[in-house]
């Protein structure tokens, strides 16, 4: 019972931060998008 708490306690973490890491991606991506589109303007 314990191992399976601690397994889904590390699926979750792991979920997170691959969560996380595209949050941060697509942050990226859209502030190059709008700093484009402002330098064109």
């Amino acid at each position: 019972m314990i191992k399976a708490f601690e397994d889904l306690s590390k699926s979750n973490n792991e979920m997170m931060d691959s969560s996380l890491k595209s949050y941060a991606a697509m942050t990226n991506g859209m502030q190059a998008i709008a700093t484009e589109a402002t330098d064109y303007s």
